[in-house]
C-alpha cells in the first residue's frame, strides 16, 4: 500500500490535470481534510524560509482535487476525453494563450503555468509575438487602438527664462553676502530657494528646458509601464516566481517605443490560441 508521503509526492510532482481512481480521490480528500491541522507549523516555516514547499504541494493537490470534482459532474464521455485534450493543448514548448478569463503561459519547454491573471500588457505582448520581427507602431497595439495623439512634446520654458532665473539667483546670492541685516539675509535665502526650485522644475541639470509630454509620449510611457509591471510579475508574484526565464527573454528581445518590435535571436513558434488578428 502506497505511503501517504509517497502519494503526496507523486501527485504534487505531476500534472494538475489527471484523472484519479475513486480510491485515490478518497485518499486525496482525506489528506486535504486533515492538512489544516498542521498549518500553524507550515505558516511558521513560510515566515522563516520565505516560501514553504508544503504550501506549494497543498496548492497543487487542491488543483487536482478541483479538476477531479469537475470530472465527476461531467458525463462519462467527457470524463474520458478531458485529460487527453488538456495534454494535447499544452504540448507546445512555448505558450502565450488566453483561456477565457485567465492565461496559460509556458516558455522553452518549461513548466506550464495556468490561471495567470489577465492584464492589458498580455494582449499587447501576444500581438507582438504574433508579428515577431515586424516593426509595429505603438498605436497599433490592441490596447492603444483608436487613440489619436493631439500634440507632440513641447518645452515648458525657454532658454531666455533659464538665463533670467540664473541672473536673479546670482543677484540674491550677492546681496546675501554683503547684507548685514539678518532678516534681509533670511529673505534672500528664501528667495534663492524658491528660484532654484523653479529652475529645477523647468530645466534639466545643464539648462536644457524640460519637455511637456505630448499625447504620444504619454501613450508610450503608459504602455512601457504596464509591460514592465508584467515582466516584474513573471519574476515574482505573491512570493512565487511565475516564469523568470520568460521575463529575461522579454527584457532582451521586446522593445516598446513609438515603434515596437519583438525580435528573438531565432524565430519562436508560439501557441497563441485565438490571438488578436491584424
Amino acid at each position: 500500500m502506497e505511503h501517504e508521503d509517497d502519494f503526496i509526492e507523486r501527485l504534487s510532482s505531476g500534472s494538475a490535470f489527471i484523472e484519479l481512481s475513486p480510491e485515490d480521490c478518497l485518499k486525496l480528500d482525506t489528506i486535504l481534510a486533515h492538512w489544516p491541522l498542521s498549518m500553524s507549523k507550515i505558516v511558521g516555516e513560510r515566515k522563516r524560509l520565505g516560501r514553504s514547499p508544503y504550501l506549494e504541494k497543498r496548492k497543487k493537490l487542491k488543483r487536482i482535487q478541483s479538476f477531479n470534482e469537475g470530472l465527476k459532474k461531467s458525463d462519462g464521455s467527457n470524463r474520458q476525453s478531458l485529460p487527453r485534450v488538456e495534454a494535447e493543448k499544452d504540448e507546445s514548448p512555448n505558450i502565450f494563450r488566453k483561456d477565457t478569463e485567465t492565461w496559460t503561459l509556458r516558455f522553452n519547454g518549461g513548466e506550464v503555468k495556468k490561471g495567470v491573471k489577465n492584464g492589458m500588457a498580455l494582449a499587447d505582448i501576444q500581438y507582438l509575438f504574433q508579428h515577431q520581427n515586424e516593426e509595429i507602431e505603438i498605436l497599433s497595439l490592441p490596447n492603444n487602438l483608436g487613440m489619436k495623439p493631439r500634440a507632440e512634446s513641447v518645452p515648458i520654458a525657454t532658454q531666455d527664462d533659464y538665463d533670467d532665473l540664473k541672473e536673479q539667483i546670482n543677484k540674491c546670492q550677492e546681496r546675501k553676502e554683503y547684507e548685514t541685516d539678518q532678516d534681509v539675509r533670511n529673505d534672500c535665502e528664501q528667495m534663492i530657494c524658491d528660484l532654484q526650485k523653479q529652475q529645477s522644475q523647468n530645466f534639466e541639470k545643464y539648462g536644457r528646458p524640460r519637455q511637456l509630454a505630448g499625447d504620444l509620449t504619454k501613450i508610450i510611457r503608459a504602455t512601457k509601464g504596464r509591460v514592465d509591471r508584467f515582466i516584474r510579475k513573471l519574476r515574482i508574484d505573491d512570493d512565487e516566481p511565475i516564469l523568470p526565464e520568460l521575463a529575461t527573454h522579454l527584457e532582451d528581445f521586446l522593445k516598446i517605443d513609438e515603434v515596437c518590435i519583438y525580435h528573438p535571436e531565432t524565430a519562436i513558434d508560439w501557441d497563441l490560441g485565438k490571438s488578436i488578428s491584424t
